[in-house]
């Protein structure tokens, strides 16, 4: 049975990648039609996790810093090319 509880674990995680990416669409266009910020449904959703689940607020500082971190560094402008964009000089041979 030992075999199956990494494997549990890997479906577990890929469940909630899921959640949160439905999540954030679902946000989008909630926040389309009630003009809300979609950021500010996570905060009040994060707000109600916490205080459902009392061990959230066991994660440390430097945990949060570098979530934010990465968070902001991956954000990019509207219409800005992501990392995997075409390249356009004509050069193909990936150097």
């Amino acid at each position: 049975m030992t075999d199956i509880e990494p494997f549990g674990l890997v479906i577990l995680v890929i469940l909630v990648i899921g959640l949160v990416g439905t999540a954030a669409v679902l946000s989008n266009r909630l926040s389309e039609r009630l003009r809300v910020p979609a950021p500010a449904f996570f905060l009040v959703f994060a707000a109600a996790a916490s205080d459902l689940f009392p061990n959230l607020a066991r994660v440390s500082g430097s945990t949060v810093q570098h979530v934010v971190t990465i968070a902001l560094a991956e954000r990019r402008p509207a219409g800005a090319p992501g990392r995997l964009a075409a390249r356009t000089d004509g050069d193909h041979t990936g150097t």
